[in-house]
This record gives C-alpha cells, structure tokens and sequence, in this order.
C-alpha cells in the first residue's frame, strides 16, 4: 500500500497494519513529513481497523503519542478499531505515565493484536 524508510501500510482480512521504523534520533521534520503522509493522504476506509507495529520504533517522544492519537481519532470516526503492538518496555511506560492506556489498548504481538479484532 505505502512505504517510506519511516513507515509500512500494509492490508491484512482484519485490518490496515502500519509497521513503524523511527530511531531515537528522527528530527522534527521527519515527523512533520511522516504525520503529512499518515494522516492526510492515507485514508483509512470506514469499519476498517488498523494495527500500530512498533516493534522497530525506538523512538517514544510526545510527537509519537500525537500521532497514535491521531490516528486513533480517525480510525474510530470510522467506527473501526485501532490497536498499538510491540512496544517496548520504554515506551509502555511513556503510555502508562501519559494515562494513554485507556485510550489505546496494547497488545505484546502483531498477532495478538489481529487475534483481537
């Protein structure tokens, strides 16, 4: 579907997976550029869920959380469900700090995630 060095949309029967790469050096205009292509020309179809990878983000930064959130909104304004997998343990508890966790159910593996929908 769509690919950047940053990011991999790809379509599974359940749901849109979005596979994030993001190190912990990525510059704010990489983000820009990331959220630009995210959320503004990738549409998610309505009753479509999507899946979260972050099994190869080692970045865990607000910027990050803004687009989960983001990507939330839109998934849900289409009544389907979004679900975040593969986190780190770092990044689990960014979630846990920012009281995020009610809002995005995590999951330990992609395939667990899937299993969910």
């Amino acid at each position: 579907m769509a690919k950047s060095p940053h990011y991999d949309i790809s379509s599974e029967p359940k749901a849109h997976i979005i596979e994030l790469r993001l190190s912990t050096d990525v510059d704010i205009a990489v983000f820009n550029d990331i959220t630009q292509s995210l959320i503004e020309q990738w549409s998610i179809p309505p009753g479509r869920h999507v899946v979260v990878d972050l099994a190869f983000c080692s970045y865990f930064g607000s910027v990050l959380l803004g687009l989960l959130i983001n990507i939330r909104q839109r998934t849900r304004a289409g009544k389907g469900e979004m679900l975040v997998c593969g986190a780190s343990p770092t990044l689990v508890r960014v979630f846990r700090t920012a009281n995020l966790e009610r809002l995005i159910e995590m999951m330990p593996t992609r395939r667990e995630a899937l299993a969910l929908l």
